[in-house]
């Protein structure tokens, strides 16, 4: 009960936050020429007509749009959940496009399945997940992605976290192989524990 004060959840909250603007910060000063985002899809771009284990974007740009909720919702839940999608309209935002077919090729050359898109199949515009990095971790100044899309819990394909450690290498290797000299960054957008944090939990899993 402690934990759910309204205090405590405001201290919290703030602390996530000033962590969240450190990366931010990070992110700029990195100076990046293209960054590698690996993200989840929870039902907003693909369902059961088609479910990638994992897949590449590589359009020349991806857009963000304005989340549609019904009219009933609580606007609480309005509030949260259309804090990563636009504001006024659909946005594009540029893809490194040439990055992300060199990362297909060397996948599929190092026995991974990769499937690819180059649009998207439905209007909701880019998941969570990417629209996160768009809209809080990168501000006014926007980097090239490669959006690297994993299925995040829909059986039967999703993939073990064994095959995530070694997509992880996989990328490592091609990054390094890519001839064009650039600087390129690789981020994880998503969390561990959901909803109610286990900074416990989190931590086993980071350190394991």
């Amino acid at each position: 009960v402690d934990l759910i004060a309204e205090d405590v959840i405001g201290k919290r909250v703030e602390k996530c936050g000033d962590c969240i603007d450190r990366l931010r910060d990070t992110l700029a000063d990195a100076n990046l020429d293209a960054l590698i985002v690996i993200g989840d899809d929870q039902h907003e771009q693909f369902f059961e007509d088609n479910m990638p284990s994992v897949l590449i974007y590589w359009g020349d740009t991806i857009w963000n749009n304005i989340l549609q909720l019904p009219d009933d919702a609580a606007e609480w839940w309005k509030r949260a959940r259309s804090q990563y999608h636009e504001e006024t309209g659909r946005r594009e935002y540029p893809v490194a496009a040439t990055l992300g077919r060199h990362l297909i090729e060397r996948l599929v050359a190092n026995d991974f399945d990769i499937s690819h898109a180059q649009k998207l199949p439905r209007d909701h515009g880019e998941g969570h997940a990417f629209g996160f990095v768009h809209r809080r971790l990168m501000g006014d100044k926007i980097i090239p992605i490669v959006p690297v899309i994993l299925n995040t819990y829909f059986p039967p394909n999703q993939p073990t976290p064994r095959r995530c450690y070694a997509l992880g290498q996989a990328i490592a290797e091609a990054v390094a192989s890519w001839p064009d000299g650039a600087r390129v960054g690789v981020l994880a957008s998503g969390g561990l524990s959901h909803f109610t944090v286990d900074e416990v939990l989190d931590r086993h899993v980071l350190e394991a």
